[in-house]
Formats: C-alpha cells, structure tokens, sequence
C-alpha cells in the first residue's frame, strides 16, 4: 500500500503530463491554424487576380456593351447623312441646278455655272443678288427655249438683267427667240445689250423677232446672222427713235443696203458701226461715206470688204467733214500708198 507522499508524487506526475499534453494540443492546433491561413492566403495569391481581372473584364465588357448602341447610332446617323448627300446631289444633277448651287456656295466660278439653260434658271431663281449678265453659249436650243423665257420673265426683274448674250446657238430657232423676246418683254426689262451673233440660222428673224427690244438696247450684236437688206429696211424705218450706241453687222451679205445702212446711221446716239466682211460694193459705200457728215459715228469698221484706192478716195472726201476718230480697213485689197490720199 503505498505512502499519502507516493500518491501526491503520482497525482503531481500525472498533472504535469497532462498539462504538457495540452500544450502539445495548443501547439498543433496553432500550427494547424496557421497552415490554414498559409493555405488561404496562396489560394488568395492564385486566384486573386484572376478574379481581379475576370472583375475587370466583365467592367470592360459591360462599358462596350453600354458604349455600342452610342457608336452604332453614330454610325448610322453619318451613313444615313452620307446617302442623303449622295441622293440630293443626283437630283441636282438631273434638274441641271447642281452647277448654280455650287457657284452659290463660292465652290465655281458663276461664269462656269451657267453652262445650260437649267443651271442658269436655277441660278436665277435661287440667286439673291443682281444677275446684270446672261451668256449661254451653245445650249438653247427649241427644247428648252421656253423655259428660259419663262425664267427672264419670272425672275429677270429680281436679277435685274442688262445684257443677253446669246451667240452660237444653232438649235434655237425663230419660236425659240420668239418665247425668249415675250419673257423679256412681260419682265418690262429695259435691257441694255443683246447679242445673238453666229446665228445664221435665223435670218431676218433676228431683227424681227427682236424688235420689242430696240427701244433699250444701247447695243446691238447681230455677227453672221445671215441678214440681209431686206431685214434691215425694219431698222432703218425705226432709227430715229433707236438708242443703239454700237451696232454690229459684220458677216452678214449687204451687198447693194448701202442706202439702208445710210438710213440705220441716223439713229441719233450711234458711235459705233460695224460692216466688216459684208461684200459691200463701191456704191454702198458711196452712200455711207456721203451719210457720215450727219450721224454722230466715231467708229466705223469695214474691214474684209475687199475695198480699194478708189473706195479709200470716196470716203477722204468725207472724213474731214464728220467725227470719226477710228476707221477699219483691216484685210481689204489696199497697199500702203493708197492710204496717203
């Protein structure tokens, strides 16, 4: 049987066992602790920026997907401008105003713009300042005749048009310059200058169609419009009353209207004649040359009417008596010593 002090050494023995048990207990159990968080904080280190940048990317995903209906719209909105230019611009171009817009703009030259008659109506119906000049060359033609008389006749006034120049247009005939002459007449334009030269095509038209006319014009250009004396026996009987300040003839076969053009040369403010390459005859220019003292004319040209010395005598006889100051006599059969008379 053992002693009370054999018990109480067992009982101390026992304690400190247990108590080293226990403190074996807690050391593992921190250890294990700490294993854990090793575990946890790797697993952190892996997978944190993948999660980080899944995170990232779904943000990135989102903000297109909130940003492309932005850029499609955008899109759509410059494509649908884009055809609507096209579109009006085939339309301009189909009606003829796309040159006249255009110069409107300052992106072409006005001259360039009126390059038929289309561009020009257009031009005068958009145009906002005065158009005092009209050239169309080559482009009237029986077709659209009218349509530039109705044009003269609704807008001529606001563009308050002065001169017309219509040359080499050999499809506009008589009824063409007829529908012209009634939309410049119903404008009550007081036109300035008409020009219809190279013509030949309208013939006597060209005076008589015109007539409504004469009593504005300051001139008056009929090159090659295949006159003759006949159509202009019409001028001559309205002379007095003409306001013509230079009147053009040449090209046009005059032979034997010397009397006649005696009689267009009383029109009280011509200056300025010219019969260049018409055939005249030594007779008619007898007449003129006898008409000159009593016309107020300060240029006369007769170049290319195959004039001699004997014509050069005819008119030395009356130049000292009128007021010419410039006398043509280019391309005619005359040597130097004939001008000494």
């Amino acid at each position: 049987m053992r002693s009370p002090k054999a018990w109480a050494t067992l009982v101390s023995v026992l304690l400190v066992v247990r108590a080293h048990g226990e403190e074996r207990q807690c050391d593992r159990a921190s250890e294990s602790c700490q294993l854990d968080q090793l575990e946890q904080l790797e697993q952190l280190d892996v997978e944190g920026p993948t999660e980080v940048m899944q995170n990232n990317k779904s943000i990135s995903t989102d903000a297109v997907q909130a940003s492309d209906p932005k850029k499609l719209g955008l899109l759509f909105l410059f494509a649908g401008l884009v055809l609507l230019w096209i579109g009006t611009s085939i339309k301009w171009a189909v009606d003829g105003s796309l040159p006249a817009r255009l110069a409107l703009w300052g992106l072409l030259p006005e001259a360039f713009a009126a390059i038929s008659v289309p561009a020009v109506v257009a031009l005068l119906r958009l145009k906002r300042e005065p158009t005092p000049v009209l050239l169309l060359r080559a482009a009237v033609d029986k077709r659209n005749a009218q349509q530039l008389g109705e044009a003269l006749r609704v807008y001529g006034k606001k563009a308050e048009l002065q001169a017309l120049e219509l040359p080499y247009n050999p499809e506009m005939g008589e009824e063409g310059l007829q529908q012209i002459v009634e939309g410049l007449s119903e404008a009550e334009l007081a036109l300035e200058e008409l020009d219809l030269s190279y013509n030949p095509q309208l013939g006597a038209a060209s005076l008589t169609v015109t007539k409504p006319l004469w009593t504005s014009l300051s001139m008056l250009r009929l090159v090659d419009c295949g006159l003759q004396e006949e159509a202009l026996k019409g001028l001559a009987s309205e002379a007095s009353k003409l306001k013509i300040n230079m009147l053009d003839l040449s090209g046009n076969c005059l032979t034997g209207a010397g009397e006649t053009l005696a009689e267009v040369m009383e029109a009280p403010l011509l200056e300025d004649l010219a019969v260049a390459n018409c055939a005249l005859s030594l007779e008619d220019l007898r007449h003129i040359a006898e008409e000159l003292a009593y016309t107020s004319l300060r240029s006369l040209q007769l170049a290319g009417n195959n004039l001699m010395a004997v014509g050069v005598e005819v008119l030395s006889d009356h130049l000292p008596k009128c007021r010419i100051t410039n006398l043509g006599l280019e391309r005619n059969a005359l040597k130097a010593q004939d001008l000494q008379c």
